[in-house]
């Protein structure tokens, strides 16, 4: 290379030097800086043409062009990943291999987030030693939501630095000295805080309360022993209190002595485990609710004289007031402890429930049927119901005998349409059981009792976006290896690397002596 090509790129290099130090000083951008630039191009311009049959050489070489196609070829490719990873970001799709969707939101979830037609936004504040690493545990959980909806804006704040988000979310809350961890919904001016843990099911319940217009509300009437709502013991109702709540459903006892009518703001209503009787004055003020399209959940227990059976009749449910017994019974749970396991598909109700292995439990039950004589403006449908292997008896002291005749036996109905003197354009709608105690603190636990219970209300109140989202569990997979397959693998791991590992050491003998 020439003296005048050395200093001319020498000369361009440090204008190039001057005006970056120029900007970064400064702050921002002059004109002098654009003027040095161009003569920076103009001296390396120059640099080349003192040199140009040099270059000219170079570029002409056999070695020249193979290595010039070798860095378009390079160049070509990385633009393509650069364009690749453009398009991912703007459009981010993901496919959930795992045989549980471990890594997918629910079908529940994802019906609520396909109905969003404005903007919610999450904001998640973390403080303390461990703010990353919460950051870092609730972050793929939230990717899930933004991922499937563009309406889902998630926001992690540091309420250490921003001193005005941590006085507005953070001042009126008692535990904000013991916890490191917040979650807030919003939508427009309503704000509801998730509850841990911060879960597909905690996100999925702020975000019913943000977003439903109003409260429903459902009136557990009381006064004839029924099961409590505000009772934490194991009868008690405040499990199922509590999961109505969380969806924005009030819960409200009610006194129909005392009050004489259901109340007008009444979204439903709810008989839950009586065991004493109704009068008949009562009777008729929950005929005229249904008369006009109540609503009505009804969970009776056997052996109770409620005078209940007299309005399931109305209805077009029969009441028998049996108990359903089973000859398989479950472990440790008695033939009195059936398990609901056919659901109809075409309820709202239980129609999430159709997959294989899953079920109810019901301790003393009794069997409900459509009444006989049922008014043909009434639809029926028979929700859930036992195994082949029940039956009934009257008592449970009688004999069952060594083989009693078996059958499928059903524990809840759901009944719609108009009541015979109705004028009402509303179809009332009811769900009735033949037993209570699937609903209480102690049961409703076990198998996919909280769904039901939970299912029939959304459906009640007309909120079909109330449900009970399951945890995912990963199943355990189990490796069963013949003798063979243990021999096998041993080769693989051990024989097959020493092997390879002698044959390199010799080739490398015979190179290295040759």
């Amino acid at each position: 290379m020439s003296r005048n090509a050395k200093i001319s790129f020498l000369c361009a290099f440090l204008l190039v030097v001057v005006c970056l130090g120029m900007n970064w000083m400064l702050g921002f951008w002059l004109n002098a800086n654009t003027m040095l630039l161009l003569a920076s191009l103009i001296l390396v311009g120059l640099g080349i043409g003192f040199d140009y049959k040099m270059h000219w050489e170079f570029l002409t070489m056999r070695t020249t062009k193979h290595g010039m196609n070798m860095g378009a070829m390079i160049v070509v490719v990385l633009v393509l990943l650069i364009c690749l990873n453009y398009l991912a970001s703007l459009h981010n799709k993901s496919w959930d291999v795992t045989k549980e969707k471990l890594n997918s939101l629910s079908d529940q979830s994802t019906q609520l987030l396909s109905n969003l037609k404005d903007d919610i936004e999450i904001k998640i504040l973390t403080k303390g030693a461990t703010a990353e690493e919460e950051k870092q545990r609730i972050r793929p959980t939230m990717n899930l939501f933004s991922d499937f909806s563009k309406h889902v804006k998630i926001r992690f704040i540091n309420p250490y630095i921003d001193n005005q988000a941590a006085m507005e979310y953070l001042n009126d809350l008692p535990e904000r000295e013991t916890m490191n961890s917040f979650m807030f919904v919003e939508h427009g001016k309503k704000r509801a805080r998730v509850s841990l843990p911060f879960d597909e099911a905690a996100v999925t319940s702020a975000i019913i309360k943000v977003t439903r217009e109003g409260d429903a509300k459902i009136y557990f009437l009381k006064g004839h022993g029924e099961k409590d709502i505000e009772s934490d013991g194991d009868e008690g109702l405040k499990g199922l209190v509590t999961g109505l709540d969380e969806a924005s459903i009030k819960s409200e006892s009610l006194n129909l002595i005392d009050r004489k009518e259901v109340p007008k703001d009444a979204s439903a209503i709810a008989i839950v485990g009586p065991s004493e009787g109704y009068l008949e004055s009562e009777l008729k003020w929950i005929r005229e609710y249904m008369r006009s399209g109540g609503r009505l959940f009804l969970a009776l227990d056997p052996g109770q004289r409620t005078n209940l059976a007299n309005l399931t009749k109305t209805l077009g449910i029969e009441f028998p007031n049996n108990f359903v017994v089973t000859t398989a019974p479950e472990p440790g749970g008695g033939p009195a402890m059936v398990l609901g396991r056919t659901f109809e598909g075409s309820s709202e109700i239980t129609k999430s429930f159709m997959a294989t292995g899953r079920y109810t439990t019901f301790y003393l039950s009794s069997e409900i049927r459509p009444a006989p004589d049922k008014a043909v403006t009434i639809l029926i449908r028979e929700i859930v119901k036992t195994d082949p292997y029940s039956f009934t008896v009257n008592s449970l002291n009688q004999e069952f005998g060594k083989n009693p005749p078996t059958r499928t036996v059903t524990l809840a109905i759901e009944a719609t349409g108009k009541i015979e003197g109705s004028t009402s354009d509303k179809d009332f709608a009811a769900v009735v059981f033949g037993d209570s105690d699937f609903v209480t603190n102690h049961h409703m636990i076990y198998g996919f009792n909280r769904d039901l219970a939970l299912n029939s209300f959304a459906y009640l109140v007309n909120q079909k976006d109330l449900i009970s989202i399951r945890p995912k569990i990963p199943d355990g997979t189990t490796m069963v290896l013949s003798r063979t397959s243990q021999v096998g693998i041993l080769f693989c791991a051990l024989l097959l690397p020493l092997t390879l590992l002698l044959s390199g050491g010799v080739v490398w003998f015979r190179r290295r002596g040759a």
